[in-house]
């Protein structure tokens, strides 16, 4: 009586699988001995199914709660800003860039100009102090001639 039991348990679930799986569309044959597979696999594609539509229902619902409450449109909003503040900045840092460029170009030339001034010194000093040694030699040489 026992294996009769067990037979009619296993038709029943077999009859019930076959009817919930006919009612999905799937129409495939189906053998006895895939019965304890196909009823797993089944169970997770319900649950899977469930699973799906419930994070469908939160993503609307939190969907709807930031349209409702403005945080979507004032993230867009900001993002936006900051895309504008950074395309300001990029702009600023080239400019102030540029400008460093030109000062170091300036300084470089200045300081190129105090050293060629710094050398005329020098040479002028030099030939200055030579000149001048130079004529108190021939204004002595004059003197005692």
């Amino acid at each position: 009586m026992c294996a009769a039991a067990t037979a009619s348990n296993a038709q029943q679930k077999f009859s019930s699988l076959r009817r919930r799986l006919d009612q999905l569309g799937y129409r495939q044959p189906l053998g006895i001995e895939s019965l304890p597979l196909v009823e797993r696999l089944f169970a997770d594609l319900i649950h899977t199914t469930e699973s799906l539509k419930n994070s469908r229902l939160n993503a609307s619902s939190t969907a709807r709660r930031a349209d409702g409450d403005g945080s979507h449109i004032a993230s867009d909003v900001q993002i936006d800003a900051y895309k504008s503040d950074n395309a300001r900045l990029i702009r600023e840092n080239n400019e102030l860039h540029q400008q460093l460029i030109h000062v170091k170009e300036d300084s470089e030339f200045t300081i190129k100009g105090r050293n060629r001034m710094d050398f005329m010194r020098r040479f002028f000093f030099q030939a200055f102090t030579i000149i001048e040694r130079n004529i108190r030699i021939m204004t002595v040489s004059l003197m005692f001639n």
